[in-house]
This record gives structure tokens, C-alpha cells and sequence, in this order.
């Protein structure tokens, strides 16, 4: 699973989802594993396409953020192809 957050997030998603997670048995992989050197652009187009699914963090500042907006309509863009399943949005309150 792919998470992309806004850096305002990364305490909650640090300090909690992660490890929930994790307790889930979930293989979780965020921005952090990006390759150095390697446009970020490449970088999420990569991670979203090898992922059974990708978790947006739509929060305040996510939906602020430029490149949030960016990587929401890339998620879609690939989910409209998938054979796996169909793209979903499930709303959840922090």
C-alpha cells in the first residue's frame, strides 16, 4: 500500500497509522522509500502503479498542497485502469 500525506501529517501518520497498520499486517510504503536522485514525479507514477492500493491522507493541508492535488488525479488516472478493482474513496475522520 502507497500512503501520500501532506508534511503537516507526518506526526498523526508517523506516530499512529503507521503502526496501526503495521499491527494490520499492511506492507506500507510512503515517499520516505523514494529513490535519490530519481524525479519525484517518476517516483510517485512508480509507487502508485506497483501498489494493490494506494491511501491518500485527504486532510486540510493535503488538499492545499499543489502536488496533493496532483497525486490525487495520478491515483485516478491509474485506478481507471486497473484490472485489480475499481478506484475507492473511504472518507475517515483523524
Amino acid at each position: 500500500m502507497f500512503i501520500s500525506y501532506a508534511e503537516a501529517d507526518r506526526a498523526w501518520v508517523d506516530g499512529f497509522l503507521l503502526d496501526a497498520l503495521d499491527e494490520a499486517g499492511a506492507s506500507v510504503h510512503s515517499e520516505d522509500a523514494f529513490a535519490l536522485g530519481v524525479p519525484r514525479l517518476v517516483e510517485f507514477e512508480r509507487a502508485i502503479q506497483q501498489s494493490r492500493r494506494t491511501l491518500l491522507i485527504l486532510s486540510p493541508a493535503y488538499l492545499a498542497d499543489t502536488f496533493g492535488q496532483f497525486v490525487d488525479v495520478l491515483v485516478n488516472s491509474c485506478g481507471a485502469t486497473a484490472t485489480t478493482s475499481a478506484a475507492k474513496r473511504v472518507p475517515s475522520r483523524r
